[in-house]
């Protein structure tokens, strides 16, 4: 099967439909489909043989707003989608940005090609959302023609039928590989060998220094204004304790200076962006605790990569995954905003090694219980692939 993926971000660029897409690509090649995506003109994406950049040049994070250069390069994205269309010759066209999706629909519509539209997030039912935002949206999904529309939300597919999307279907898109971050454990020497049955995942630092990392986009929404303040006052009961901030985003120096003014310069890591898959495994892999304070997410990837790790979970109640945790058992959830809480649930984890181990283990066995994997995700696209309406297996349209 050629399959081809329509994108906003791509690695390097940041963002869980950018690391949803590689790891589909890497295990659509791996079952024998020759993958090909197209993405937005980003200097930080990598440029290599299968993939089609399109547009005005901008920043993945850009493409996260409505700005000139979006509608300008969603404009030059109409022909060259019929250009990417003709020289892919793709079987099905899997977009992962309902504008991008429309506009590509368009031709592949006359053609015959099936499209499949995955919302990694959907706003058109937030009444917070702006109008602006909300109503194109809706537009775009209702208009566009899609075989099948994929919401990655559990409780919204009914929430989809209402607004008029018949053709939608609930689908996990979170996965992780397990088995790469316990081999990584294994060869840095972090964890025994795995007992009987795949239950051992303990993770120990080699000196006792308390080590917290956050991984994600740096800017206003991930909460982070509020870890730095809980580290401020963690800091007057507790000296030896670390925080890594991975990741990049406009608001880094402004994280930046305010550590400075709270005094906890010399606790804070400002990593910068880890594009490096094994370096992002192994930086997890080192630490103790996942620290999350997020006031709004879709979904959270980023979870599911600390439970791979074994990591103890301090997270707010935001995005997908932490619908199936249990407070206090996979994870620790405190309240939104609340620096104080924040501090209570550091502080708690740092003197409680049995609760830490506790959680970071029970968020592993969930983890692996729920089969979070990219093979399984792979599957069940296949299956929404080839019984979607237009599906002609063997490329039977004429593109000529």
């Amino acid at each position: 099967m050629r399959i081809l993926h329509v994108t906003k971000k791509y690695p390097n660029a940041i963002g869980g439909d950018a690391t949803c897409v590689f790891n589909l690509e890497r295990v659509q090649e791996k079952r024998g489909h020759k993958v090909f995506i197209a993405t937005i003109n980003d200097r930080e994406i990598r440029d290599k043989a299968n993939l089609y950049k399109f547009g005005l040049k901008d920043s993945a994070y850009n493409w996260d707003n409505v700005t000139l250069k979006r509608i300008l390069s969603l404009m030059l994205f109409f022909p060259k989608s019929l250009f990417l269309i003709k020289k892919i010759k793709p079987d099905i066209i899997h977009s992962h940005s309902a504008d991008l999706g429309f506009i590509i629909s368009l031709w592949a519509k006359l053609i015959g090609i099936p499209v499949i539209n995955t919302c990694h997030s959907a706003s058109f039912f937030c009444k917070f959302t702006p109008k602006i935002k909300r109503y194109p949206e809706l537009f775009l999904l209702r208009f566009g023609f899609f075989d099948k529309i994929i919401t990655v939300a559990p409780d919204s597919k009914e929430i989809f039928h209402k607004y008029g999307l018949k053709n939608c279907e609930y689908l996990n898109m979170l996965g992780v590989d397990a088995d790469i971050f316990h081999a990584l454990k294994k060869e840095m020497k972090l964890v025994p060998a795995l007992k009987s049955g795949g239950e051992s995942i303990k993770l120990s630092n080699p000196d006792s220094r308390i080590r917290f990392i956050f991984v994600g986009r740096i800017n206003p929404l991930k909460g982070l204004d509020y870890l730095m303040l809980a580290c401020q006052r963690l800091k007057k009961e507790i000296e030896y304790f670390e925080v890594w901030v991975v990741g990049d985003g406009p608001y880094k120096k402004n994280l930046e200076k305010l550590s400075r003014k709270l005094n906890i310069e010399s606790n804070i890591k400002f990593f910068g962006a880890i594009t490096d898959r094994t370096s992002l495994i192994k930086t997890y892999c080192m630490a103790d605790i996942f620290v999350f304070p997020s006031l709004l997410e879709s979904f959270s990837l980023v979870i599911l990569e600390a439970w791979a790790a074994g990591l103890a979970v301090i997270t707010t109640k935001v995005g997908i995954i932490i619908s199936q945790g249990k407070n206090e058992e996979n994870v620790l959830i405190i309240r939104q905003k609340d620096a104080d809480s924040l501090y209570q649930a550091m502080l708690r984890l740092i003197k409680d090694k049995g609760l830490r181990e506790k959680i970071g283990l029970n968020g592993n066995k969930l983890l692996l219980e729920k089969d979070y994997t990219w093979e399984n995700i792979a599957t069940k696209l296949e299956h929404i692939y080839t019984f979607a309406p237009r599906f002609k297996a063997g490329r039977m349209y004429n593109l000529n």
